[in-house]
Formats: C-alpha cells, structure tokens, sequence
C-alpha cells in the first residue's frame, strides 16, 4: 500500500511538470444586471506587455494501451488505489504528450515569437479602448488576457482574449462580475505574407495582432454594453474554419462587418470569423469598405 501511495505522488508531481497549457480558455459568468456606459469602460491589460504567442497542434491525446493487472492486496480498498494509481498515469501519459505537442508547435513558430519580443501590446490597443477621461466618475475597468496562436506554416493568426470584470472587494470565481472568450481569426495569409512573416517581420505581425487585439475589444465592449442583448439571430450549425480545419460551432450571429461576422456558440463565448472581405498586406491589416455587402466565407451547416 505505501508502495502504492508514494506511486500516486509521483504520478501526480509528474503530471504538474509536465502539464500542457489550460489558461486559454474560461467559463463565461455574467453578473451584470444593466449595460455599461459606452463612455465608462477601460480597457486593462493584465501580465507582460509582450505578446504571448503559441503554435498551434493537434489536440488528440491518445495514447498507447496500458494495461494493468490488479493485485488483490490489501482488499477493497488496495484495488481503488490500484486503479487509481492506473488513471493517474494515463492522465499523466496524456498531458506529456499535449505538452512535448505544444514545444514542437513552439518551435515551428520561432521567427514569430523572436519578432514578438519586440513588440509592446499597449502600444498596439486602440486609444478608444485603453484611454479615458480621469473625471469619469466610477469608470469601469475591464481586464483582458490575451493570447495568440499561429500555425506552423504561419498563413493563420489567432486570438483567444480571456475579458472579465472583477467585483469590488476580491478577484475570484464568486465575486466576478462578468467574465468569457472571446475568439478572434485573421483570414489565412497567402503565400507571401506567409513568407514575410517566417522572415519574422515585425510590422506585419504586429499589424496583425493589433487587428485582432482591437476587434475583440470591440466585441467585448459591444457584449458590456448591450448591443448584443436583443439579437434575436436563430440558432444554427456553423462551419467555421479554424488552423487546423473546419469546426462545427453551434450558436448564433450577433454581428457582422466588413472584416469579421461575429457568433455567439452555445457556451455564450464569441467567435469572430474574417470573411473574404478582409484584405491583409505585407504592410498592413484592413477592411475593403467598398465591396462589402456580404457575410462572405462563412458557411452554414445546417438548422
């Protein structure tokens, strides 16, 4: 039995070393009883200033077999242990593979996290967003976390913005005010933006992240301070094209606009997808205004 217990340690100190990451994602949470006013929220960016940006890999973590025989000592209760201490090392098995998946993807994306260093995300927040009259009584303030991704062949860009609002008096999961995702892609690049960025060109990226960083603090304003609250868009079956294919997305559109059309998905978080309208250069992200008149590439799966 000691033997036993001292392998469930092991197993689970094992585990936390070599644990994937988890802090991409969040449970939406929504204590707000009236909208904000437009003219109250500010923007906080909470962390480095520097960019984190990760590669993109295959989220499959299965592993080989591992069967095990359960030994009878110690009776009942010798068995639990046993399967216990069997879960822990599939779980364990699992999360090294996410984790070695997650450096390699790391790795393929070099050029990009070497131009990210020099790149200031404050720099690249929109005015509108992160500045405020100081005789604003009782401003708002909005914490942000984000968090980007580009796939190996660095023709696609991401972000997965954590926004959340604390209660006055503490920061934890009971005393939040407000708290989702918010997921933004960037149209996939072609070849020769592609080939700029694996030059690591620091403009284009940097372009980039400021599209995204800005459109998901619009969402999110737009979220705080009710334009979404009467969409009355039905729900349906999205296809949405994500680094590693298309994904099935069930929820509703609550925006749309030149570059991006907004869904609501069923867990309440918000994915912006670029349409085809979205035009991105060499030098510099934006919006053909003039042609657009349609949600573009997004594709309806079914009711």
């Amino acid at each position: 039995m000691r033997v036993l217990i001292t392998l469930l340690i092991f197993i689970s100190l094992a585990g936390c070393l070599s644990a994937p990451y988890r802090d991409d994602y969040t449970v939406h949470i929504n204590n707000i009883f009236e909208p904000y006013d437009d003219g109250k929220i500010k923007f906080i960016l909470v962390g480095e200033t520097l960019p984190d940006i990760r590669g993109i890999y295959s989220g499959d973590d299965t592993t080989a077999p591992s069967p095990i025989l359960y030994q009878g000592v110690g009776g009942l209760a010798g068995v639990i242990a046993q399967i216990g201490t069997h879960a822990s090392i599939i779980n364990s098995q699992r999360n090294s593979k996410l984790a070695e998946a997650q450096v390699l993807a790391n790795t393929q994306i070099e050029p990009l996290t070497n131009a990210a260093k020099e790149i200031n995300l404050s720099e690249l927040m929109d005015s509108q967003f992160s500045g405020m009259d100081e005789n604003i009584p009782e401003p708002v303030l909005v914490k942000v976390k984000p968090i980007f991704f580009a796939s190996g062949a660095m023709d696609k860009i991401s972000l997965n913005m954590i926004v959340w609002i604390d209660k006055k008096g503490g920061s934890t999961v009971d005393q939040l005010k407000y708290q989702n995702l918010i997921q933004v892609f960037s149209k996939r690049l072609g070849s020769e933006q592609s080939a700029v960025l694996v030059k690591g060109d620091k403009q284009l990226l940097a372009d980039l992240m400021a599209s995204l960083l800005n459109t998901s603090l619009l969402i999110a304003k737009a979220d705080l301070t009710g334009k979404y609250l009467n969409s009355n868009a039905p729900e349906k079956t999205y296809l949405i094209e994500k680094h590693t294919g298309e994904k099935v997305v069930r929820g509703s559109v609550v925006d749309q606009a030149c570059e991006y059309v907004v869904i609501r998905d069923i867990h309440s978080w918000f994915i912006a997808h670029a349409t085809e309208a979205a035009i991105v250069s060499a030098g510099q992200v934006k919006g053909s205004k003039e042609s657009c008149t349609a949600i573009g590439t997004l594709k309806t799966a079914g009711t």
